[in-house]
């Protein structure tokens, strides 16, 4: 007897194929001096159809969670959100929930740190050195130290970010649906910007 899929399960069982075809990657990397990652953030640009300017930091203790906190007049966070295990999570001052969601790459929080995500992928070199990822949600761009260059999610709002390193640590520019903004990252300790050369092992 013949197993024909149902049509469903057709489409992740192609790409599964088609990533064993074209070769999949398996990106390892020394994890031991990343986390905890902290820095330091400005966010500018149009957000929700208004500029807007805020200041914040950020700890991220793995690939998976991290919080971050938005700072109004006087230093004081009036958001907060947490990300653990792919849900994300914004409160106010005073731990009311704001919202909830589901975000569909679960270690997504080790991006800002330098970290390409998990799970099954195919490679894809260029002339420039550099790796493509490619992913059921969507692709990462690494370049030859493996740190990411430009990330696209896949789904009802697609999200485009591009990392730019620069000195004190990177700048990161996002167009999530008719938002566009950028956000400077001050690194204070930890992560893969700095360092990236030693921390990285071979890919596989």
């Amino acid at each position: 007897m013949v197993y024909r899929p149902h049509m469903k399960h057709f489409y992740p069982i192609m790409i599964f194929a088609i990533c064993f075809m074209t070769g999949c990657a398996t990106v390892n990397i020394e994890q031991k001096k990343i986390f905890p990652f902290r820095a330091e953030f400005v966010i500018k640009g149009n957000v929700v159809n208004s500029g807007n300017e805020f200041n914040g930091a950020m700890l991220i203790s793995s690939a998976e969670s991290g919080i971050s906190e938005l700072y109004g007049p006087g230093g004081i966070a009036v958001y907060i959100l947490k990300l653990d295990d792919g849900n994300a999570k914004l409160t106010d001052t005073w731990g009311r929930e704001i919202g909830s969601y589901d975000v569909p790459v679960k270690d997504i929080a080790g991006l800002l740190a330098g970290i390409p995500p998990s799970g099954l992928r195919c490679k894809k070199n260029n002339e420039k050195g550099e790796i493509k990822l490619k992913y059921l949600w969507g692709d990462v761009l690494l370049d030859k130290h493996l740190l990411p260059v430009e990330v696209n999610i896949k789904g009802g709002q697609k999200i485009n970010a591009i990392f730019s390193k620069n000195a004190g640590g990177i700048d990161l520019m996002i167009a999530w649906g008719s938002d566009n903004f950028i956000i400077n990252i001050s690194v204070i300790e930890g992560g893969r910007w700095q360092d990236a050369e030693s921390e990285m092992q071979n890919v596989r």
